[in-house]
């Protein structure tokens, strides 16, 4: 279940962890994510400080951020639903503006973090295993949107462990955290757990990005997919997939190179998802 420092109760801690059984995704681009010179770091609600190492001493490093944090009321209400199906789970997030916003670059986090079993400490260390974002485009009081991500569970995980963390933050400046939210995956029930996933294609993210991006799907049954790119003037760049996949979610990487591994220019492009009779296209930014 989901457990929190003993005086922290509203502290998510997310452990960036190299190797082994729980390793996290993209754990070499953690610089950039929080825009850190060199690792290792302690990133606390966008204030960082060199910690030289990890461990049970870095939350005493942020108690005096923490307690100046934590009753400064939030821009945002966030609340988090999920439903199990298989080895996916789909995360609802519908967030509330209270106040109007006005920091740029700003995304919406969904996260799957794996506690630190019985014999580690502290034992609400929890690793990230999986992470997936997408554009945050709110910023008037009064508006609300429902945001919904689907991410795959390993059957190796004891999903007693499992949280699910949905955090809206900026990446322009100090990287400024707005609201978030964590719940536990041992609250599912039997009736979430038989429902079933809407096949359907996610944003691409980054976005804009260069040259790498990441595009996923998810299959509400096994299909025949195919994945094409096209240019602006509607011509083939690439076909990133043409094959049988399994129901759940998928996630692919295009490396900004066309067919003849040549790289493609600086423009927007196409990603079109056809499974089966299901066919949806959208848009992504190459920037260089």
């Amino acid at each position: 279940m989901a457990e929190t420092p003993e005086g922290f109760p509203h502290l998510i801690p997310l452990i960036w962890q190299q190797d082994g059984q729980n390793a996290s995704p993209g754990y070499t681009n953690r610089n950039d994510l929080y825009d850190v010179p060199h690792l290792p770091y302690a990133v606390f609600n966008g204030d960082w400080a060199d910690t030289q190492g990890a461990g049970p001493n870095v939350l005493s490093r942020y108690a005096g951020l923490y307690v100046g944090k934590v009753n400064v009321p939030s821009q945002m209400e966030l609340n988090i639903g999920f439903t199990v199906v298989g080895n996916s789970v789909n995360i609802s997030a519908t967030v509330n503006l209270l106040e109007d916003i006005t920091t740029t670059t700003n995304r919406i986090l969904f996260i799957l973090t794996h506690n630190f079993d019985d014999t580690q400490t502290p034992s609400y260390f929890a690793s990230v295993v999986r992470y997936q974002e997408q554009i945050f485009n709110l910023n008037t009081a009064g508006q609300e949107r429902t945001y919904n991500q689907t991410l795959q569970l390993s059957p190796a995980w004891n999903r007693d462990l499992i949280n699910i963390i949905v955090i809206v933050q900026t990446f322009a400046g100090n990287r400024e955290i707005h609201q978030a939210a964590m719940e536990s995956l041992s609250n599912v029930s039997e009736k979430e757990e038989t429902m079933i996933p809407l096949t359907r294609l996610n944003e691409n993210f980054p976005n804009p990005f260069n040259p790498f991006t990441n595009i996923s799907f998810v299959l509400e049954k096994n299909s025949n997919v195919r994945l094409d790119i096209f240019n602006i003037r509607g011509q083939l760049v690439r076909t990133l997939i043409n094959s049988s996949f399994e129901s759940g979610e998928h996630i692919l990487s295009w490396n900004g190179l066309d067919e003849q591994n040549i790289p493609a220019g600086s423009g927007i492009y196409f990603y079109r998802l056809k499974a089966d009779d299901f066919t949806d296209t959208k848009r992504m930014n190459l920037i260089k």
